[in-house]
């Protein structure tokens, strides 16, 4: 007897969905990484600031991007600020 398999979820569905389900799923290690990122720093540089190998930062890079479901750094920053993961450093207040 064939089982059923669910229906995929759909682009949007996936999403909305895969990011906050993934979010508790950081190591330390990782939301360290990703608030480097998040900060403009290269892995090469991350590697140095943390004393690791660049290959090591690179593939805490690809499973931050992999847990939180996107295709770029620049997307898992976003993500990130957008699930309260990142903080904003600061803020700029206008000038008189």
């Amino acid at each position: 007897m064939l089982q059923k398999h669910p229906a995929p979820l759909r682009h949007s569905e996936r999403s909305v969905l895969r990011p906050a389900a993934a979010a508790a799923g950081l190591s330390s290690r990782q939301r360290e990484v990703l608030a480097l990122l998040a900060e403009g720093v290269q892995a090469r540089a991350i590697a140095a600031r943390l004393g690791l190998s660049e290959a090591t930062v690179r593939n805490h890079i690809r499973l931050i991007l992999r847990k939180l479901g996107c295709h770029s750094q620049l997307e898992a920053v976003a993500v990130a600020y957008r699930l309260g993961l990142l903080a904003p450093a600061h803020t700029v207040e206008p000038q008189p």
